[in-house]
């Protein structure tokens, strides 16, 4: 004749066979194990989300100009770094895009007549010496690039953006000009104080590369900022 302890763990749980004494244990140990499961999964989740992408090392620099138009973000290919811009002018700079490593990409802005300025080859832009209009909307006029070896913050060119059209100031009309100073990025240029009377600015990523350009516009180009990385 079978023990009656033999008949209590064999028989099947139900209301009419009670669980045996150790089959609640069981059962909490296994909640145990499968909370625990769950949160070692949930902190390699944290853990692999708190690695940024690629992209959040990206800064944007404060966009110069006016407070019009929507935003436009025209970020470089992969490996390429902004060696140019490319543009389309009137009285001022309708629509403006970069070159990224010599190839042009959507901008943003309108129409006009194409223009582009190139640093010498070999070289990127370092920063860009920006001007807007004394109107209250602010439009970008001018762009001067700084240019400089890959690697370097010295600069060795200042290629202007041409711009038809005069800038008027207390020395006479002035076209858009910038002559060669070599030397740190950034640093006052021989024809910087041409023009007073028209809002400037300087745009610069610092020791970081420009990748792209980031701003507003509309039918033209309200405000220019940069992307740096």
């Amino acid at each position: 004749m079978p023990l009656p302890l033999a008949r209590a763990i064999h028989s099947p749980a139900g209301p009419d066979h009670p669980c045996s004494p150790g089959a609640p244990l069981l059962a909490a140990a296994g909640r145990r194990l499968a909370l625990t499961a769950i949160l070692h999964v949930t902190a390699i989740a944290v853990f692999l989300g708190a690695s940024l992408p690629a992209s959040a090392q990206e800064t944007f620099t404060p966009a110069f100009g006016g407070s019009g138009g929507t935003q436009f973000i025209a970020r470089c290919p992969a490996n390429t770094l902004v060696t140019g811009v490319e543009a389309r002018t009137g009285a001022y700079v309708n629509y403006i895009a970069p070159l990224c490593d010599g190839r042009a990409i959507q901008g943003g802005g309108g129409g006009g007549a194409r223009r582009t300025a190139l640093c010498p080859a070999g070289s990127v832009v370092r920063s860009m010496a920006v001007t807007s209009l004394r109107s209250s909307n602010h439009l970008l006029k001018a762009v001067i690039l700084d240019c400089a070896a890959r690697g370097s913050q010295v600069r060795t060119a200042s290629i202007p953006l041409d711009t038809p059209g005069a800038f008027t100031s207390p020395t006479g009309t002035a076209g858009n000009i910038a002559l060669l100073v070599a030397g740190p990025v950034g640093a006052i240029r021989m024809a910087e104080n041409l023009n007073k009377n028209y809002p400037k600015g300087t745009l610069s990523c610092g020791a970081k590369d420009i990748i792209g350009l980031q701003g507003r516009s509309g039918a033209a180009v309200d405000a220019l900022g940069l992307i740096c990385r």
